[in-house]
Protein backbone atom coordinates (compact mmCIF):
# COMPACT_ATOMS: atom_id res chain seq x y z
CA UNK A 1 0.00 0.00 0.00
CA UNK A 2 2.78 2.57 0.92
CA UNK A 3 4.82 1.87 -2.70
CA UNK A 4 1.37 2.85 -4.70
CA UNK A 5 1.46 6.01 -2.49
CA UNK A 6 4.67 7.12 -3.13
CA UNK A 7 4.13 5.78 -6.94
CA UNK A 8 1.17 8.08 -6.91
CA UNK A 9 3.41 10.63 -5.17
CA UNK A 10 6.39 10.44 -7.60
CA UNK A 11 3.43 10.33 -11.04
CA UNK A 12 1.59 13.83 -9.16
CA UNK A 13 4.84 15.86 -8.98
CA UNK A 14 6.53 14.42 -12.11
CA UNK A 15 2.90 15.57 -13.70
CA UNK A 16 3.04 18.75 -11.97
CA UNK A 17 6.17 19.83 -13.17
CA UNK A 18 5.83 18.95 -16.73
CA UNK A 19 2.44 20.71 -17.36
CA UNK A 20 4.55 23.68 -15.61
CA UNK A 21 7.45 23.65 -17.31
CA UNK A 22 4.93 23.49 -21.02
CA UNK A 23 3.12 26.78 -19.51
CA UNK A 24 6.20 28.64 -18.69
CA UNK A 25 8.00 27.41 -22.55
CA UNK A 26 3.92 28.75 -24.17
CA UNK A 27 4.58 32.12 -22.87
CA UNK A 28 8.09 32.83 -24.11
CA UNK A 29 7.75 35.35 -27.53
CA UNK A 30 9.32 33.27 -30.33
CA UNK A 31 12.50 35.07 -31.48
CA UNK A 32 13.34 34.46 -35.24
CA UNK A 33 17.01 34.99 -37.02
CA UNK A 34 16.12 37.17 -40.26
CA UNK A 35 18.25 38.27 -43.15
CA UNK A 36 17.80 41.12 -46.14
CA UNK A 37 15.74 38.40 -48.68
CA UNK A 38 11.95 39.55 -48.48
CA UNK A 39 10.85 35.62 -49.86
CA UNK A 40 13.26 33.94 -47.02
CA UNK A 41 11.62 36.32 -44.47
CA UNK A 42 8.85 35.54 -45.52
CA UNK A 43 8.83 31.99 -45.33
CA UNK A 44 10.33 32.03 -41.69
CA UNK A 45 7.32 33.40 -40.46
CA UNK A 46 4.64 31.61 -42.66
CA UNK A 47 3.56 29.68 -40.13
CA UNK A 48 3.62 32.61 -37.11
CA UNK A 49 -0.48 33.54 -37.07
CA UNK A 50 0.85 36.43 -34.59
CA UNK A 51 2.89 38.23 -37.29
CA UNK A 52 1.44 40.30 -40.16
CA UNK A 53 4.22 40.19 -42.97
CA UNK A 54 3.17 42.60 -45.02
CA UNK A 55 2.91 45.63 -42.32
CA UNK A 56 6.09 44.42 -40.59
CA UNK A 57 7.75 44.42 -43.76
CA UNK A 58 6.49 47.55 -44.37
CA UNK A 59 7.83 48.79 -40.69
CA UNK A 60 11.26 47.47 -41.27
CA UNK A 61 11.75 48.57 -44.89
CA UNK A 62 9.52 51.79 -45.82
CA UNK A 63 9.04 54.64 -44.13
CA UNK A 64 7.01 55.53 -41.21
CA UNK A 65 6.79 58.09 -38.53
CA UNK A 66 9.73 56.91 -36.29
CA UNK A 67 11.40 58.60 -33.38
CA UNK A 68 15.17 58.22 -32.38
CA UNK A 69 16.07 57.73 -28.51
CA UNK A 70 19.69 58.83 -27.40
CA UNK A 71 21.39 59.68 -24.19
CA UNK A 72 17.89 59.34 -22.01
CA UNK A 73 15.77 61.74 -24.33
CA UNK A 74 14.16 61.91 -27.72
CA UNK A 75 16.75 62.97 -30.32
CA UNK A 76 14.80 63.21 -33.10
CA UNK A 77 11.34 62.70 -34.56
CA UNK A 78 10.73 62.19 -38.31
CA UNK A 79 6.43 61.86 -39.49
CA UNK A 80 3.25 64.20 -39.49
CA UNK A 81 1.73 61.80 -36.76
CA UNK A 82 2.60 59.69 -34.02
CA UNK A 83 5.45 57.45 -34.48
CA UNK A 84 5.24 54.05 -35.45
CA UNK A 85 8.37 52.90 -35.42
CA UNK A 86 11.17 53.61 -32.62
CA UNK A 87 14.92 53.50 -32.80
CA UNK A 88 17.55 52.98 -30.32
CA UNK A 89 20.89 54.88 -30.93
CA UNK A 90 22.21 53.56 -27.42
CA UNK A 91 21.28 50.78 -24.78
CA UNK A 92 21.75 53.30 -21.96
CA UNK A 93 18.24 54.79 -22.66
CA UNK A 94 16.60 51.79 -22.25
CA UNK A 95 15.06 53.17 -18.80
CA UNK A 96 12.68 55.36 -21.52
CA UNK A 97 10.54 52.97 -21.87
CA UNK A 98 9.77 52.76 -17.80
CA UNK A 99 7.65 56.03 -18.25
CA UNK A 100 4.25 56.00 -20.08
CA UNK A 101 4.89 58.67 -22.49
CA UNK A 102 2.10 59.60 -25.12
CA UNK A 103 4.29 59.36 -27.74
CA UNK A 104 4.90 55.62 -27.74
CA UNK A 105 1.37 54.80 -27.61
CA UNK A 106 1.15 54.09 -31.33
CA UNK A 107 4.65 52.48 -31.68
CA UNK A 108 4.42 49.03 -33.51
CA UNK A 109 8.48 48.56 -33.34
CA UNK A 110 11.31 48.91 -31.18
CA UNK A 111 14.76 48.72 -33.31
CA UNK A 112 17.74 48.31 -31.23
CA UNK A 113 21.17 47.93 -32.35
CA UNK A 114 23.80 45.76 -30.51
CA UNK A 115 27.23 47.19 -31.74
CA UNK A 116 29.49 44.64 -30.02
CA UNK A 117 29.27 41.38 -28.23
CA UNK A 118 29.56 43.26 -24.64
CA UNK A 119 26.16 45.00 -25.63
CA UNK A 120 24.51 42.14 -25.17
CA UNK A 121 25.95 42.24 -21.25
CA UNK A 122 23.29 44.58 -21.09
CA UNK A 123 19.34 43.54 -20.64
CA UNK A 124 16.40 44.95 -22.18
CA UNK A 125 13.73 43.80 -20.04
CA UNK A 126 10.32 43.52 -21.67
CA UNK A 127 8.49 43.72 -18.23
CA UNK A 128 9.25 47.35 -18.19
CA UNK A 129 8.05 48.53 -21.18
CA UNK A 130 4.63 51.19 -20.07
CA UNK A 131 2.40 52.75 -22.55
CA UNK A 132 3.13 50.94 -25.74
CA UNK A 133 -0.52 50.06 -26.50
CA UNK A 134 0.53 48.70 -30.10
CA UNK A 135 3.69 47.31 -29.66
CA UNK A 136 3.99 43.59 -31.61
CA UNK A 137 7.62 43.55 -32.97
CA UNK A 138 11.26 44.12 -31.39
CA UNK A 139 14.08 44.44 -34.11
CA UNK A 140 17.54 43.23 -32.96
CA UNK A 141 20.30 44.56 -35.48
CA UNK A 142 23.77 42.53 -34.50
CA UNK A 143 27.36 44.18 -35.84
CA UNK A 144 28.49 41.14 -35.14
CA UNK A 145 28.05 37.09 -34.52
CA UNK A 146 25.23 36.34 -32.51
CA UNK A 147 22.87 33.43 -31.89
CA UNK A 148 19.51 33.15 -30.93
CA UNK A 149 20.69 31.93 -27.07
CA UNK A 150 22.66 35.47 -27.06
CA UNK A 151 19.10 36.88 -28.32
CA UNK A 152 17.30 35.35 -25.14
CA UNK A 153 19.72 35.94 -22.49
CA UNK A 154 19.52 39.79 -23.43
CA UNK A 155 15.91 40.06 -23.95
CA UNK A 156 14.81 39.29 -20.10
CA UNK A 157 10.77 38.64 -19.47
CA UNK A 158 9.60 38.48 -23.07
CA UNK A 159 6.26 37.17 -23.36
CA UNK A 160 3.99 35.70 -26.38
CA UNK A 161 2.66 39.48 -26.49
CA UNK A 162 5.76 40.44 -28.47
CA UNK A 163 7.44 38.44 -31.82
CA UNK A 164 11.11 39.18 -31.62
CA UNK A 165 13.35 39.36 -34.93
CA UNK A 166 17.35 39.61 -35.15
CA UNK A 167 19.61 39.64 -37.93
CA UNK A 168 23.19 40.00 -38.27
CA UNK A 169 24.45 42.93 -40.15
CA UNK A 170 27.95 43.94 -42.06
CA UNK A 171 28.89 47.02 -40.24
CA UNK A 172 29.87 49.32 -42.98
Amino acid sequence: MEKKITSFYKFFITFFIVLNTIQISAQKSKIYKLNEDKLEIKGTLANDKKVDFERLYSLLYDLHPVAYIEKNEIKKVFGNTSPVKLVFEDLESFNLLHIDNSLFHDVELITVSLNSESDLHRVFDLSEIKGFNNLKYIYIQCYFKCTTNKIESFVLNSDSEFTIFYIMLNPS
